[in-house]
């Protein structure tokens, strides 16, 4: 039998979550029952497979900690379909693509930050409000 390896189920949940799937998911893609990912022991194999679907690097399975991961706002209007995960992986590479950027001494961008609790509505009276449009009335 091969050796399992203990993951914090805590930890491997927020990653599952931050990259868009659920465990069942997960399970589906990996072949890896749900028990053993919800118990969080998997052989280095089954991990390397969750790696690659999460698209983690696999040290990050190992953190002490439930690591603090942004989450992605959501401004559909039809929101009973999930995202997809390849969303929550352009977010990260933006995101990663961004601090490069600044370390390579790139003004920040001129447009304002907005609060991401905005509703869609309310962000977009507040874009119109700066870049100084009304909408058309009939």
């Amino acid at each position: 039998m091969k050796k399992e390896i203990k993951i914090k189920p805590e930890v491997l949940s927020a990653l599952i979550r931050a990259s868009g799937y659920d465990v069942k998911d997960l399970a589906k893609k990996t072949k890896i029952p749900i028990n053993k990912i919800n118990e969080g022991l998997l052989t280095l194999a089954q991990l390397k497979k969750v790696s690659e679907v999460l698209k983690r690097p696999i040290a990050a399975f190992f953190s002490d900690d439930v690591p603090a991961l942004k989450t992605i706002p959501d401004y559909r209007l039809n929101r009973e379909k999930k995202l997809n995960p390849e969303v929550f992986l352009a977010q990260r590479k933006l995101e990663y693509l961004i601090e490069k950027m600044k370390e390579l001494g790139f003004k920040s961008s001129s447009l304002p930050s907005f609060s991401q609790e905005l509703s869609a509505n309310e962000l977009a009276k507040k874009f119109r409000h700066f870049l100084g449009i009304d909408l058309l009335k009939k």
